[in-house]
């Protein structure tokens, strides 16, 4: 009979992958990047990574607008297939006021598909998301939020940078 891989894994091995895991989950966070040109905004848990989370931001400094992307789930991909069979309007908005946005889906090697869109920095949504470092939007009939806490000063700091002064 063969056993499960992790069964042959000595038990310090096992308490240092539940540190590591616990570390990572721990840093998650908002990571604020920017200079005099440009600004950026990705929640990772480690700065310098490729593994961001799903929702990325970048804009010129003071332009006014932010460039999102936001890495789609399988959720997200249902209720675009849904919209798509319908040929119902692409109903997205970045609540609590920005309706009706524009976007573009795409698909790339690294994160799959994803949807990208310009938002304005002064908007209530980019303002209560430097706030909170939390955000809600809704795709066709479904509501969803995403975010963290943890390095909300970075996403207002990041919102500040954008901002048109």
């Amino acid at each position: 009979m063969k056993l499960p891989p992790i069964m042959f894994l000595p038990p310090a091995f096992a308490v240092l992958v539940a540190a590591a895991r616990a570390q990572t989950v721990e840093n998650d966070r908002w990571r604020f990047d920017g200079d005099a040109e440009i600004a950026q905004l990705v929640r990772a848990s480690t700065e310098g990574t490729d593994m961001v989370g799903r929702f990325s931001f970048k804009c010129r400094a003071h332009s006014g607008e932010v460039e999102t992307t936001i890495i789609l789930d399988k959720g997200d991909l249902g209720e675009i297939g849904d919209l798509i069979k319908r040929d119902g309007a692409p109903e997205f908005r970045m609540l609590p006021d920005l309706d009706n946005l524009e976007f573009k889906i795409e698909s790339n090697n690294m994160y799959g598909w994803t949807m990208l869109f310009t938002v304005d920095a002064g908007s209530e949504f980019m303002r209560s998301f430097g706030r909170s470092g939390q955000l809600r939007y809704r795709l066709g009939k479904t509501t969803r939020q995403y975010g963290t806490t943890a390095g909300k000063d970075d996403a207002a700091a990041f919102v500040d940078a954008c901002s048109k002064k």
